[in-house]
């Protein structure tokens, strides 16, 4: 059976419970929180976050990678210092909705060097297929 250890990445995994209030409604997720340490730094170097007010102005001085599908650029922030490898990576349609699926709840992917912090909504499992997924797609670029 295919894990991050079987691909030589060691992880760590924490669970979070976030609530949210948002005009008298209270919203709460849980998530699966997973530090990751890759065998090698990836060619891509960046951050996949929901798409908050702050965001749109710094959108407004910085250019930011768009993959072309609406739903996915209205909805997730992307801070990149490797834009032509990060465009190359947001190609795969599996990868754009592993992230949109994190947006959508408030989660996240960081890749930081060698290190990937993934802000996931827990599924009842200490790892999850997507971000394995996401992680050997990580990899292969």
């Amino acid at each position: 059976m295919m894990n991050l250890q079987s691909i030589g990445v060691n992880a760590s995994t924490s669970r979070l419970t976030e609530t949210v209030e948002i005009m008298g409604q209270k919203t709460t997720t849980e998530f699966l929180i997973t530090t990751m340490t890759l065998p090698a730094a990836p060619k891509v170097q960046a951050s996949f976050s929901r798409e908050g007010l702050v965001n749109k102005v710094v959108k407004l001085f910085k250019k930011e990678i768009q993959v072309g599908d609406k739903t996915f650029d209205d909805l997730v922030y992307i801070s990149t210092d490797t834009p032509a490898e990060t465009a190359a990576f947001l190609q795969s349609p599996q990868i754009q909705n592993t992230i949109m699926l994190a947006a959508t709840s408030g989660g996240s992917f960081v890749i930081e060097g060698q290190r990937v912090v993934a802000k996931y909504p827990y599924s009842g499992t200490n790892e999850d297929a997507d971000v394995l997924n996401f992680v050997r797609a990580l990899l292969a670029v």
